[in-house]
């Protein structure tokens, strides 16, 4: 298969992207986008909203999982909330039409009611081939995310769904198959999302790309929604200024990875055509990012954004801390 790396990272308009992961996926593992049954759907009704598949009900009602089976909280009116973040951004809806075969509802038993996030994961479709799995067999691609907030739970789908689409390529967090990417697994690296340990660049890449993927879902959600954002009534904000209170804390550690990577990867030709689109996408996002919280936040964008770098300073000190800990544990 003749590919165009440099046109996978990003989701296209053409969907070239979603039908070359496709043809990957299919090959791998026999998958196809499923039709979804469900009476409850998001994407224009290309996603099924079902139970959770992998874990039984006891299991994630444990008292130490921060969440809980959602489906009696998901409405129609929840999944066109959902729905109004997600197709926010043309381009990302269709790839998610044309990938995701499912969300699993969650419910956050913590949250309240005026906070802001998520709690998400996603079903690795290698599983499939694990016969121990629950779901050994299953063959889909699905996410899990809790959908107390919506422009949150709309940030965890595509976060999820990032990290899928580079499993798909060949790059899982701990690993990958050498035909993108080259750096060692022994090979450790900064990374701006994970705070105690140095990390593999496969889980930097990883990490990052799925920053840049729900950081564009935001921007788009600031520059094309219209009216006021849903999540407080009594106290109206436009979309941009609350997608400013996504992208703030998000930007600063997108730009962060982004010179990690561009310092220390590793790449095969094909490779380097992948992280050329993965690379110039995150600059874009970061660029477009950093515009939009100038224009929204006016004269308080550079008081906030300097509190928000201040994630570097806890960062470092949270990971010596850690050092120390385990230098002393080995002792």
């Amino acid at each position: 298969m003749n590919i165009d790396w440099t046109r996978i990272a990003k989701p296209q308009p053409d969907g070239y992207d979603s039908h070359i992961i496709a043809a990957i996926l299919n090959e791998k593992y026999g998958w196809n986008k499923i039709s979804p049954t469900s009476e409850l759907r998001l994407c224009n009704g290309a996603v099924a909203v079902v139970q959770d598949r992998q874990y039984p009900s006891d299991e994630v009602g444990r008292s130490d999982n921060p969440m809980i089976d959602g489906v009696s909280y998901i409405t129609p009116e929840v999944c066109a909330g959902i729905d109004r973040f997600l197709t926010a951004w043309p381009a990302g809806a269709q790839m998610l039409e044309l990938f995701l075969d499912e969300y699993w509802a969650k419910w956050s038993k913590t949250m309240t009611p005026h906070a802001r996030g998520c709690s998400s994961g996603h079903y690795e479709i290698k599983s499939c081939l694990e016969k121990h799995q629950r779901t050994s067999g299953l063959v889909l691609n699905a996410v899990y995310v809790t959908a107390n907030d919506w422009q949150g739970c709309a940030e965890g789908i595509y976060h999820e769904v990032g990290h899928a689409r580079l499993e798909s390529i060949g790059i899982d967090i701990g690993a990958h198959d050498n035909r993108l990417l080259l750096n060692g697994p022994n090979e450790l690296y900064d990374s701006p999302i994970r705070w105690d340990i140095k990390r593999p660049m496969s889980a930097v890449v990883q990490a990052i790309y799925s920053w840049i993927m729900f950081c564009e879902a935001d921007i788009q959600c600031a520059v094309n929604l219209q009216g006021y954002d849903t999540k407080d009534s009594e106290h109206k904000q436009t979309p941009a200024e609350a997608s400013c209170i996504y992208l703030i804390g998000n930007i600063p550690k997108i730009q962060d990875g982004l010179v990690e990577i561009r310092n220390n990867i590793k790449v095969t030709p094909e490779g380097r055509e992948f992280f050329n689109g993965y690379l110039e996408w995150g600059d874009d996002v970061v660029s477009r990012g950093l515009a939009l919280l100038r224009r929204t936040l006016g004269d308080q964008f550079d008081s906030r954004y300097a509190r928000a770098l201040e994630y570097r300073e806890e960062r470092r000190r949270v990971f010596e801390e850690n050092a120390n800990k385990l230098g002393t544990e080995s002792v």
